[in-house]
């Protein structure tokens, strides 16, 4: 019932005279007692939310762009084969190298481009939503693409909006209201890492992953943006 002895309790104090949060501590306790009185209902036993349907569209890496994925998926079997110690640092630039290469471009020095097979085919799949008058959200993993994604965008004057890493917090609500309210905004370009939380999408009954990391609960996160009732 005190707010001085709550603070006492719970907060680690710093700063100038000691009157700054910079630190918290007994938090179990403080887990426990909130717990006694938290009910949780999840959404699936809240809403009545539609069944997602997931399609997979597929693409041919073009022989060039096919060539250096082999190679570099080759080398990196070697290295780890060749009974070096390899640390887990190591295999995940090895992958992470692997995943650019399908995205069509591979940082080294900037972003060169490898192949244009998965970009054709989301202009493929964006003339088909945006001719069907609905919006759509594309998430994608690395600048490089999202830089393409935009490009192709621009190439085929459909109007979009983006948030990734760089963009301060300050812009991504105005953006999202932009891609929510304007009708001539079709496209919304996301940063999987950036924009799977916080934010409502559901002016778009669609998303795209032109690409994923590594983490189940990011991929979820940004398929709940659009999942609303009566969607």
């Amino acid at each position: 019932t005190s707010y001085t002895a709550f603070k006492a309790r719970y907060a680690v104090l710093g700063g100038p005279n000691k009157q700054m949060v910079v630190g918290y501590k007994s938090l179990p306790d403080l887990i426990e007692r909130a717990h006694r009185i938290a009910y949780r209902v999840t959404k699936a036993e809240a809403l009545d939310l539609p069944e997602f349907t997931d399609q997979t569209r597929f693409c041919q890496l073009e022989p060039f762009a096919k060539q250096f994925y082999t190679s570099l998926a080759k080398d990196s079997v070697a290295e780890l084969e060749s009974g070096e110690k390899i640390t887990a640092a190591n295999i995940l630039v090895k992958l992470l190298k692997l995943q650019e290469a399908t995205g069509g471009f591979i940082k080294e020095g900037g972003a060169n481009c490898v192949s244009r097979a998965k970009i054709n085919l989301l202009a493929e799949i964006l003339d088909d939503i945006i001719e069907a008058g609905k919006k759509v959200v594309v998430f994608a993993r690395f600048r490089a693409e999202i830089q393409a994604i935009m490009e192709l965008l621009d190439a085929m004057k459909i109007g979009y909006t983006v948030i990734y890493g760089d963009v301060p917090i300050s812009e991504r609500g105005a953006r999202v209201n932009e891609f929510q309210r304007n009708p001539k905004c079709k496209v919304f370009v996301a940063q999987i890492q950036t924009a799977g939380l916080g934010i409502t999408l559901t002016a778009a009954d669609t998303a795209v992953f032109y690409s994923l990391d590594f983490s189940f609960a990011n991929y979820d996160q940004c398929r709940a943006r659009i999942h609303r009732i009566g969607q």
